[in-house]
């Protein structure tokens, strides 16, 4: 709680008096960060160990003007966590120090440590005796020199900030603003604070220095706003310091030497964006596929991240998930879940799902929309955009229509689908994937050890079990509903073989391994002109990356290849044969023990 008590003046500056009432803070209470920020600790010293830490501070040494009676002597750390200025007399004369973070020769474009804005806190505890004046300030040559800059903007040209100074033993604490150099042209503005039992225990004295403002607190509590001066936009450094011989600090010379002022730390901070939570399912589980998806349970990550929504509220009025600005309506569609709506141009939703098998699936939309003119959405899987489809006017914002949309390939596993308004105006209930083609065996699953036949791949839609780069097949039609090209077979016990095989085609084949061991791979295969490849895999891993096929002297003339043994696993799995460089004809292959 502050209230304001009193003001008197010193010189021609009014310095107000602010009393608080506070209990001694452990850790710096920061204030509340704006909106989608927070602090982020960006330099700062705990002063653990014995030895003050040299690549963040310089022991200050005056031997001239009102503080000569620095000394490194007086700086040192207490092992406790503590840096300790101490006060003393040494041959009849007093002693005392400072630090800062200025390079070692002065020169601030080489500070160890200097920085515009942010927020600077130090905790301390008190000295018992009269006669010095600890002070925990930033500051810049900018501040007290004009050919630094010229002084042509005041303040924002440098500017000493006194986050704290503390003359006095009782109640009293000092914040000032010094800039325009210290001689005649010299200006300051300062705020005294009375804080109850200031003087004893722990207390934390710090500034948010912004661009437009400086706000200073003790223990967490504010005591001071201002931007007297035009706030400074140079950087500045950090100081610590204790000073005797000034008169309203009280008579040294009545105090019983030595004296303490001790720091447990001092730390900076600055706001930062606030990172976006990693995208993950809504409920932490992926929607399986085939199933449906609630729309409203799009996943987890914010704005931009697991959607984009262009109004910064739920227009719904639907909390079910919470304060989203994902627009959330009571639905009076049969299920009675919340539906999405209020969709604009471009906003999108994203969904994690786990699709329990390769192959294509049906999506059905379960939609409501009374825009003239019609909406569109659009369906991205990782990524790319699969499709973009109309939507159509059902007359009503709640009269709920099914609409079958194009198919879907999904390979087996997870993805992530985004469902795109292209063209707002949609109310979107529920998106389910139906399954359509899956991956099987051509007639029965091929054992192994075995022949197999090249012409038995498995069965699916073209494009999902097997590529072939040319549509229809270029060869005996075998298979009618494959693209792949079948041609008749001229090798010893005729038949069919796979041909005009090109770079990048391939097929595959579910086999049941009957051990776990090693197998002899063998590939009948033909070519006029040889430079073919072939390449084997087991459940998507590579097992033989290369296979060179020579010209056997025509593309009927079979010759048949063997690879050096491989380990196959026990149990069903999907071998699948890839043509690298085309260019040869394919009978059959096996693996034998």
């Amino acid at each position: 709680m502050t209230n304001v008590r009193v003001a008197f003046a010193l010189g021609v500056v009014f310095w107000p008096i602010i009393h608080i009432s506070t209990a001694a803070a452990q850790d710096p209470k920061l204030p509340p960060p704006p909106s989608g920020k927070q602090w982020k600790l960006v330099w700062g010293d705990e002063f653990n160990g014995t030895k003050l830490d040299l690549t963040k501070w310089t022991i200050r040494t005056m031997k001239v003007g009102r503080n000569k009676t620095w000394t490194p002597k007086a700086i040192s750390l207490d092992g406790k966590g503590h840096l300790v200025i101490r006060t003393y007399r040494e041959n009849g004369q007093v002693r005392n120090g400072a630090i800062w973070t200025n390079a070692d020769n002065g020169d601030e474009t080489k500070a160890k440590f200097r920085r515009k804005f942010g927020y600077y806190v130090a905790r301390v505890q008190f000295h018992k005796q009269p006669g010095h004046w600890p002070a925990f300030w930033l500051y810049s040559g900018a501040a007290w020199h004009k050919k630094y800059v010229g002084w042509k903007e005041g303040g924002k040209d440098g500017t000493e900030i006194d986050i704290m100074e503390k003359p006095w033993l009782d109640n009293r604490v000092n914040h000032a603003l010094h800039w325009d150099g210290y001689g005649k042209g010299h200006q300051h503005v300062a705020r005294q604070v009375t804080v109850d039992g200031i003087m004893k225990g722990w207390h934390t004295f710090a500034v948010h220095w912004t661009k437009d403002k400086y706000v200073f607190y003790i223990d967490g509590n504010q005591t001071w706003e201002t931007s007297a001066g035009g706030v400074c936009q140079v950087p500045l450094l950090i100081q610590i310091s204790d000073e005797t011989g000034l008169s309203w600090a009280g008579d040294i010379n009545k105090a019983k030497l030595p004296d303490y002022f001790l720091v447990d730390y001092v730390r900076v901070y600055d706001l930062e964006p606030i990172p976006p939570d990693p995208q993950k399912p809504y409920k932490g589980i992926a929607w399986k596929i085939p199933g449906r998806i609630q729309a409203e349970d799009f996943d987890i990550g914010g704005e931009g991240v697991a959607f984009h929504d262009v109004d910064k509220e739920n227009q719904g009025q639907n909390n079910y998930r919470g304060n989203l600005p994902v627009d959330l309506e009571n639905s009076l569609d049969d299920d009675g879940t919340p539906n999405v709506g209020y969709t604009s141009d471009n906003e999108w939703l994203e969904y994690t799902v786990d699709a329990s098998y390769e192959g294509w699936f049906e999506p059905q939309l379960r939609f409501a929309s009374k825009k003239v003119g019609g909406a569109e959405v659009g369906l991205e899987v990782d990524g790319k955009r699969v499709w973009t489809i109309p939507i159509g006017n059902t007359d009503g914002w709640q009269s709920y229509q099914t609409l079958a949309a194009p198919l879907v390939y999904l390979k087996k596993g997870k993805h992530v689908i985004r469902l795109v308004f292209v063209k707002g105006g949609v109310n979107l209930n529920w998106i389910e994937f139906l399954p359509k083609y899956q991956q099987q065996p051509f007639k029965f699953v091929r054992q192994l050890p075995g022949m197999i036949e090249a012409e038995d791949f498995d069965e699916g839609p073209g494009g999902s079990f097997e590529i072939d780069t040319r549509r229809p097949s270029q060869g005996f039609f075998y298979r009618p509903n494959t693209g792949v090209d079948l041609q008749y077979c001229m090798d010893v016990k005729r038949g069919v073989n796979i041909g005009y095989a090109m770079d990048g085609e391939w097929v595959e084949y579910t086999v049941n391994i009957k051990a776990d061991q090693e197998y002899t791979p063998v590939f009948r295969v033909a070519s006029q002109t040889g430079g073919a490849d072939l390449r084997v895999q087991v459940d998507g891993k590579p097992i033989i990356w290369s296979i060179p096929v020579k010209a056997t002297g025509g593309w009927q003339k079979y010759e048949t290849l063997k690879a050096p043994p491989v380990k196959l696993p026990k149990g069903e799995h999907v071998i699948r044969i890839t043509f690298v460089k085309g260019g040869v004809n394919f009978n059959w292959f096996g693996f034998w023990k």
